[in-house]
């Protein structure tokens, strides 16, 4: 698994994306980890999911913290989300990364907003997160925590669909 050189994804704002000379190397590098890591729970992949994790992960939201020790806490926690993608009949899973930065040569901190998509509408409003990234031994990028403004406090497991088709379609 790892990272595939691709574009980065467009601007949220003006939809153009931008060149890589625009990029930080922080920030391509924290592209190119969402795309990755959003296609994993998208297609269900758990082996490649995990190599986007590195163990013991936290995941903060507005009403909990959830702190995953192992890989079958984390495994669970993957399965539940993935399961929402399904039953929210979810067909795009985008994250764009927003800003990034460097702590040091083998820590990252990123901020990105990720839209749920099944088919023309969202099934949630755009919504806001962080993630931080370290550096494993063999120079993969692993996230050991993330940070959501998602406010659900059943987040993975129910999030209730909303009918907010996207701007510019014609979804009938």
């Amino acid at each position: 698994s790892g990272f595939r050189d691709k574009a980065a994804a467009p601007c949220h704002r003006c939809q153009r994306r931008p060149k890589a000379a625009e990029m930080s190397p922080e920030l391509d590098r924290l592209q190119r980890y969402l795309d990755g890591m959003g296609k994993t729970l998208l297609d269900g992949d758990w082996d490649g999911y995990q190599q986007f994790i590195d163990l013991p992960y936290t995941l903060i939201t507005e009403h909990s913290t959830d702190y995953m020790p192992t890989a079958e806490a984390l495994r669970e926690r993957f399965f539940a989300f993935h399961e929402m993608l399904i039953f929210q009949k979810v067909t795009q899973y985008v994250r764009l990364a927003e800003s990034a930065a460097a702590l040091c040569d083998t820590l990252i901190v990123g901020r990105f907003t990720t839209h749920v998509i099944a088919g023309s509408y969202r099934t949630v409003p755009p919504f806001s997160s962080t993630v931080t990234l370290r550096a494993d031994r063999d120079g993969r990028w692993r996230a050991v925590s993330g940070t959501t403004a998602l406010s659900n406090m059943n987040w993975p497991n129910k999030i209730s669909q909303i009918d907010q088709p996207l701007e510019g379609t014609n979804d009938d």
